[in-house]
């Protein structure tokens, strides 16, 4: 080696490992391929989430909810149980239950976009959906956000979606209301529709 020869620092030697973003067309691909098996995943800014398994108190509760909610959001409205929204080309969650605008027909070829009302049915998945869940639909424009806390027996309400540096995903909602077995609610889209929280819970 000459004299004048100089070896690098070891620092500038060091490569930063690639990181692969995911979107809704590379995620269609890997899951036609099999590549995920049985699980049940979600597609949340870009990162695929493996889902919580579901219990039997989860699921009985989340039929009950998606029922009461066909018999309010009968006409005009499609209520979609455990299937996938496209909120962006990153985002693909799959909530417990959404309310849809819309027809059957509607949804044939494309995912829905948006929904009037999204629910989530929460046990051991009550931290992620007060958070991450709430701070993605939030940022993308879900009106209204509903968690049926199963633990507690109680309805959480989360209204008035803004931005928020300090949430997950820079967005939170700025009203929160917690209803028990013997109130009601109802919804921004159907106000003059009062619901018993007690048809939400088991």
């Amino acid at each position: 080696m000459q004299a004048s020869e100089k070896i690098a620092p070891l620092e500038s030697q060091i490569t930063t490992p690639r990181r692969f973003e995911w979107d809704a067309e590379m995620l269609q691909k890997m899951d036609a391929i099999g590549i995920f098996g049985d699980a049940r995943i979600e597609l949340i800014e870009g990162e695929v989430i493996e889902m919580s398994p579901i219990g039997p108190r989860h699921a009985v509760t989340t039929t009950k909810v998606t029922d009461t909610l066909k018999r309010v959001f009968a006409i005009g409205y499609l209520v979609s149980s455990q299937n996938p929204v496209k909120l962006s080309s990153r985002s693909i969650p799959q909530p417990d239950i959404a309310v849809l605008r819309g027809t059957y027909a509607d949804f044939l070829d494309t995912l829905p976009e948006t929904a009037v009302l999204m629910v989530e049915v929460a046990d051991s998945t009550l931290a992620t959906d007060r958070s991450d869940k709430a701070s993605l639909y939030a940022r993308y424009g879900i009106p209204e956000l509903w968690i049926v806390n199963v633990a507690s027996e109680e309805l959480e309400i989360y209204r008035l979606p803004r931005p928020d540096t300090s949430a997950r995903h820079g967005f939170s909602y700025g009203l929160r209301q917690v209803m028990g077995r013997e109130d009601a609610v109802t919804s921004l889209e159907l106000p003059e529709v009062s619901i018993p929280v007690s048809e939400l819970l088991v």
